[in-house]
């Protein structure tokens, strides 16, 4: 379990970070490891001497947590840096896993791939920073559940190379849940191809509210000219 945790509701060593607000500085300082920020930039459009507070209240956390709390969340001329390895930060560890997940399916591991995959998935708790408000918050949640959809999109991918079947109804699902986003039509399709289901497989392509892509159209002719190898290897 990684000491600071974003993936879902915010805990810095196990324990509450405090008040939403608090938990804000929290995370700018966790999506910033190593570099210093000022004041101004955790503020959040609050006071100087409320951003005080919250770093004394984030380091009181520490300190029940046994952790040198001066040493972890520094201060720096007028700011603070957050003093942790990236791996304990969920966010940089789930990356790290994502990154480590795609190379070994591009070099067509893909059963090493679903492992990794699955691993970096499973550090999600929910959503990525729950309850906390503020222009930060909005725009790293986007970007987190946007990163959260392509890594189940690559594991999905992983578990069909590995021949694995019966993944038509988790996809399905997720189309229902993306309408617009072609890459899960296209798995799903070949999904539905590999359960023997090629009628609902082109079914899924006139679904789309959108004008079908090369990468829906070239499924759609595989399916046609009964291309059983392109779906053993997809």
């Amino acid at each position: 379990m990684r000491d600071i945790q974003l993936l879902g509701p915010v805990r810095l060593f196990q324990a509450s970070p405090g008040p939403a607000p608090q938990q804000a500085v929290l995370a700018k300082l966790a999506g910033n490891v190593g570099r210093v920020l000022s004041i101004e930039d955790l503020s959040d459009a609050s006071p100087a001497s409320r951003v005080r507070t919250y770093v004394a209240g984030l380091r009181k956390v520490m300190r029940q947590a046994g952790v040198d709390a001066k040493s972890v969340l520094a201060s720096v001329s007028d700011g603070y840096v957050l003093r942790v390895q990236p791996n304990q930060v969920d966010v940089s560890y789930f990356d790290r896993l994502h990154r480590r997940g795609q190379a070994l399916l591009a070099v067509g591991d893909a059963r090493g791939a679903v492992d990794t995959l699955c691993e970096a998935t499973a550090l999600w708790r929910g959503e990525a920073l729950s309850g906390v408000s503020g222009a930060y918050a909005e725009h790293e949640r986007a970007r987190l559940t946007e990163r959260r959809l392509v890594a189940t999109e690559d594991l999905l991918r992983a578990r069909l190379r590995t021949g694995e079947t019966d993944l038509a109804a988790e996809l399905a699902h997720l189309v229902r849940m993306h309408p617009g986003r072609e890459s899960l039509r296209e798995l799903l399709m070949i999904a539905l191809v590999r359960d023997g289901r090629r009628a609902e497989a082109l079914l899924v392509l006139h679904d789309s509210r959108t004008r079908p892509g090369p990468a829906l159209l070239r499924v759609q002719a595989r399916i046609l000219a009964d291309d059983d190898a392109f779906f053993e290897a997809s």
